[in-house]
């Protein structure tokens, strides 16, 4: 066996439905870091604090989560197609909300508008781990991370537009790049195939509608063995930590340890070439090795690593955000195969919106309380907090988890 990437497989998985998601994923990866590299700068200069940082997101997240459900029961029982297509226009067109925002309300508007629309997530989800095949999901997965190597530069772009026309300026011009570029993908997206056989449509009520998709998830839990909820679990729980810090970085980064705008950039910027270059390398070693020693061994780097940066100066975040980027790679690429491999197609849909509505309760759970702790107890409690349930994440992961006798279709 070989870690080496061999170029011929990743052609063979290129094609079909895999091949339009990737051009799609192009476009959104690219325009994704114009507008998050500042994104809670841009809150804070319309008036927010660190406070509604974590409002935004805790509330971004709850309609996600609410979502979920829904988004699952269609992917199964609508088809994924649809919902994909359909949804992906409408997060194109939220972008224009930011774009004239004049308060962080706006924002808020905003996000939640986005938030509604990635109803589609159980959908992409599903399509994906139906196109791939079963021994190379985490090529597959790897290649659809490595894709943000095309956004490599945008955070410098973020970074010039907010050099030269100010935090909000700038801001909303990569707003305006992502409208268009979002807009081009679900275009794209168009060319989607079905991948499971569609119930013919009939009109249903909305109690029904509730009633069906939420009969649809205990079904599925109960049908569901014990591996599929415990990475449930596991998973989901882990997202608490990392959303607990994650909208913070940046102001604590500019307001506590006093980087500037374009310094951050530069460590967005070799954030993402890191990530995405080392992705096919820990896909591969992945496919060959297993899931659950490359997730043990990122929770625990992200444990350890974490408490460095709050008294870091540029040059050691520099090493830092690498080792992140790497890290990050082998908690994602890890988990999204194991989730194929665990699941079985006919359920993947609900399964995969039982999991993002519980990771979305924890992620809201996790920036409500992270912004709550650094404006009114201090700036560096999320970041401790967060180290501490790094380590429970790693805990809960070793005693629950176990790879797969058998990889599901």
């Amino acid at each position: 066996m070989s870690l080496t990437f061999n170029l011929r497989d990743a052609i063979q998985i290129l094609r079909g439905n895999f091949l339009i998601l990737f051009l799609s994923w192009i476009l959104m990866r690219f325009s994704d870091p114009l507008t998050y590299t500042y994104y809670s700068l841009f809150i804070i200069e319309l008036g927010g604090s660190p406070y509604v940082i974590g409002l935004i997101n805790s509330l971004s997240n709850i309609i996600l989560a609410l979502t979920q459900p829904f988004g699952g029961y269609i992917a199964d029982f609508r088809g994924r197609r649809k919902i994909i297509v359909s949804m992906s226009f409408l997060l194109a067109f939220s972008n224009i909300l930011f774009i004239l925002a004049t308060n962080w309300v706006h924002v808020l508007i905003g996000s939640i508008i986005s938030s509604f629309s990635l109803i589609y997530i159980p959908a992409i989800t599903a399509i994906t781990a139906d196109s791939l095949p079963q021994d190379k999901r985490g090529l597959g997965f790897s290649i659809s991370r490595m894709i943000g190597i095309f956004s490599v530069a945008s955070p410098a772009i973020a970074g010039f537009l907010v050099l030269n026309y100010g935090v909000v300026g700038g801001v909303k011009l990569a707003y305006m790049v992502s409208f268009i570029l979002y807009f081009i993908a679900a275009l794209i997206r168009c060319g989607l195939k079905e991948t499971i056989e569609v119930n013919s449509y009939s009109s249903i009520s909305a109690s029904k509608l509730m009633f069906d998709v939420f009969h649809g998830i205990i079904d599925s839990i109960r049908r569901s063995s014990s591996s599929v909820l415990k990475f449930v679990f596991v998973r989901a729980f882990i997202s608490l930590p990392m959303n607990m810090c994650f909208p913070f970085f940046l102001v604590y980064a500019k307001y506590v340890l006093g980087l500037s705008e374009i310094e951050w950039g530069i460590l967005i910027t070799l954030y993402h070439f890191s990530s995405f270059t080392s992705a096919l390398i820990v896909g591969r070693f992945i496919d060959l090795f297993g899931r659950r020693i490359p997730l043990l061994f990122s929770l625990v780097s992200q444990a350890v690593t974490l408490p460095i940066f709050l008294y870091s100066n540029f040059s050691i975040l520099i090493l830092l955000f690498i080792l992140w980027a790497i890290f990050d790679s082998m908690l994602f690429v890890s988990s999204d195969a194991m989730f194929a491999d665990i699941t079985p197609r006919v359920f993947r849909g609900r399964i995969a919106s039982l999991l993002s509505l519980f990771e979305n309760i924890f992620m809201s759970i996790g920036s409500f309380f992270g912004g709550y702790l650094y404006e009114y107890l201090s700036p560096h409690s999320p970041f401790i907090l967060s180290m501490i349930l790094f380590f429970i994440s790693t805990v809960l992961l070793h005693i629950l988890i176990r790879e797969p006798e058998v990889r599901e279709i």
